[in-house]
């Protein structure tokens, strides 16, 4: 009676290892071959029958069919979901950005706390081949949608993507603001079109020492449902690491060379509010220092569009020697045929009095430097995820990645727009300079820290809440969570 009690717990423990259940817990991987050897052994045994073991083995052959069918749940940046032949993928991600802005005493902006971006996304792929993404905004108050597409990737060196993304323009632009060196943008910045819809053919060449996209968009901005009109914009970027290209891999100090050159061209024919930044320009800090005349509620206003060709064109630069970065951009847009639309007080209707040309020059340089070791990673076109060497832990005497920071902005319009009435001289300025300082700290691959100190400083007195300002320093703190 004994034996057999022991027989059928042994038996019974068997069929344990081989369930779903246990399988989910334990491993899959695991348990496959645990399963097969205990029943192996309990037939050498002599515990099990040869009508039993052939049944238990057919359990576990059938196990281990199904199993190529479960999907694996895992978590690595976000919460995934997939199929073991990755044919199939989810993944649940977002951020989550909350910054305190301090300006100096005198400045008439004031101090505060806000959450400069909160998003969720989720991503994936469909038979393999068919990649997407959609993500959602809910920070500084509001929500939008901000990116919805799906990308065909049946090679890497060919893609297709479709729907709404960032155009082909500006490195500092298309690097996801995660892993920014500054905690904003630079004041060139305000010069590339960033998300619109359309389509674009992309993809990378030479191990990735090239990548390429080609695109056309309405032109408008972001979540516009229809178009001002029936032309449609081009963009193209190429960035290329060209001692990459020549096979020169060894060369330390050249190998991550990359030079990058980038253009957007359409006809417009719209208003200033229906443009990719309203026609306003702003500091790193959020301050408008320069404007477009724009319509008013009252109609008896000057104001300003155009129906005539806009260009942008950039130039890239991009360089890693160890721990150490460097990235630049020049560029330039050119507004053709752009309206100073005048109220007439006799005909008392709005009437087109000026016609002119005019153009907007931008740039930027930023070097950094990770004293804790750290490189920055380069995929598809633009630096990506930063993983610390050794994640924060004061436990353990580790204390994440650390870099710093410096980086030189500028932006420039053309001063006849004031000369021709197209913005209010009174109210904004030409130029405006920036110098930012900064530290980030890396607690791991998903926290980071960052401090900047901005100053900026401007050609002519602007006017911001009813006091007039030649320059603005600011500090930003920022607590940024990724997942």
């Amino acid at each position: 009676m004994k034996g057999n009690v022991t027989k059928w717990v042994v038996v019974f423990l068997c069929v344990l290892l081989i369930l779903p259940g246990y399988r989910t817990v334990f491993g899959a991987e695991m348990e496959k071959g645990v399963a097969e050897r205990i029943i192996d052994i309990l037939k050498d045994k002599g515990v099990l029958k040869e009508e039993e073991y052939q049944e238990l083995k057919k359990m576990v052959e059938n196990e281990k069919e199904q199993e190529k069918k479960v999907p694996r749940v895992s978590f690595k940046k976000g919460f995934s979901l997939e199929t073991p032949d990755q044919d199939f993928k989810l993944k649940l991600t977002g951020r989550f950005q909350s910054d305190f802005k301090f300006f100096e005493k005198d400045n008439p902006n004031n101090n505060s706390f806000y959450v400069r971006r909160a998003r969720l996304a989720m991503g994936g792929t469909l038979y393999k081949y068919f990649d997407y993404y959609i993500e959602s905004e809910f920070g500084q108050g509001s929500a939008r949608l901000n990116d919805a597409f799906m990308n065909v990737n049946y090679t890497p060196k060919l893609q297709l993507r479709v729907g709404q993304f960032k155009e082909p323009f500006s490195l500092e632009e298309l690097i996801s603001d995660n892993w920014t060196d500054m905690i904003e943008r630079s004041l060139a910045n305000n010069i590339p079109p960033s998300r619109d819809i359309g389509a674009m053919i992309h993809g990378d060449l030479y191990a990735g020492a090239l990548n390429y996209a080609v695109s056309v968009f309405n032109g408008r901005s972001i979540n516009q449902s229809t178009d001002t009109d029936d032309d449609k914009d081009v963009a193209g970027r190429i960035i290329v690491a060209p001692f990459q290209i020549l096979g020169l891999n060894e060369n330390k100090l050249l190998k991550d060379l990359r030079l990058g050159a980038a253009f957007t061209f359409g006809h417009q024919d719209s208003t200033v509010t229906d443009w990719w930044k309203q026609g306003k320009f702003k500091t790193e800090a959020g301050t408008t220092f320069f404007a477009l005349r724009d319509t008013t509620t009252s109609g008896k206003e000057d104001y300003v569009s155009q129906n005539g060709n806009r260009l942008r064109l950039g130039a890239e630069l991009g360089y890693q020697y160890d721990s150490f970065s460097l990235k630049g951009e020049l560029m330039k847009m050119d507004l053709d045929d752009l309206i100073r639309n005048t109220y007439s007080s006799s005909l008392k209707k709005v009437v087109s009095s000026d016609k002119r040309d005019f153009d907007i020059k931008g740039g930027y340089i930023t070097a950094s430097y990770f004293l804790t070791g750290e490189k920055e990673p380069f995929k598809g076109g633009v630096y990506d995820a930063i993983t610390p060497k050794k994640k924060f832990d004061p436990f353990q005497g580790t204390w994440g990645a650390w870099q710093i920071a410096f980086r030189y902005g500028f932006l420039s319009v053309d001063r006849d727009l004031f000369k021709y009435g197209y913005a209010d001289p009174k109210k904004y300025t030409d130029r405006a300079d920036s110098y930012t300082a900064g530290v980030n700290w890396y607690l791991n691959d998903m926290v980071r820290v960052m401090v900047n100190y901005i100053h900026t400083s401007f050609d002519d007195k602007i006017l911001v809440n009813d006091k007039k300002i030649d320059n603005e320093d600011v500090f930003i703190i920022r607590f940024q969570l990724v997942w």
